[in-house]
């Protein structure tokens, strides 16, 4: 037999009969990008050197990889193209599952958070990978005003009202829709989660 021929049949065998032990690396997915143009504490802008960060069960907090960031600007960060924004991901190279509740904190402190110009305000969102949002973020650490037990309080014509579902644009073209949940607030569902 030729040698040539003795050899790639042995490179051949010697690939079939290896045992296949190596596990397949989970390809990281991309993270979510958050940036916002209104952050308020106590009613006033955030000042230059805030630090904001994103909380919740498996996210990687490490400012390399844009978590926290400080603002440079008074009550922003993210709007320009070149500006850092703040980027939510799984920590040691896993995913976080689609719907982890994001917590948000202003200086340590937990604040709300609401889509930019939208109310109510949350305290929470569910994490999308490779999704982008412009948010609103608010820390107030006066209590609110809450009704005495004898007062029953008014009906909250906003929340408590039947909403029509919205959709949600990105560049000129629709890419989801949201739902109002009263007991929730919006919720979000893009199209390309539809594959």
């Amino acid at each position: 037999m030729d040698l040539k021929i003795v050899i790639g049949l042995l490179l051949v065998l010697s690939l079939v009969t290896i045992p296949v032990t190596a596990s397949v690396a989970q390809i990281p997915e991309l993270p979510m990008t958050i940036r916002s143009s209104n952050i308020s504490i106590e009613g006033s802008l955030a000042a230059a050197g805030t630090e904001v960060s994103a909380t919740g069960e498996g996210v990687y907090i490490n400012e390399d990889y844009g978590n926290p960031v400080t603002l440079t600007r008074a009550g922003q960060f993210g709007i320009g193209s070149w500006d850092t924004k703040l980027s939510i991901q799984g920590q040691s190279r896993t995913n976080l599952p689609t719907g982890t509740m994001i917590t948000f904190e202003i200086n340590g402190e937990p604040c709300k958070v609401r889509q930019h110009g939208t109310t109510p305000w949350l305290d929470t969102i569910a994490y999308r990978s490779g999704s982008s949002m412009n948010v609103d973020l608010k820390l107030d650490t006066q209590p609110e005003d809450t009704p005495s037990p004898d007062e029953t309080p008014e009906p909250d014509p906003y929340t408590d009202t039947p909403r029509m579902p919205e959709f949600i644009y990105s560049n000129g073209s629709i890419i989801g829709f949201r739902v109002w949940d009263s007991s929730t607030g919006w919720i979000e569902y893009y199209f390309s989660d539809c594959r």
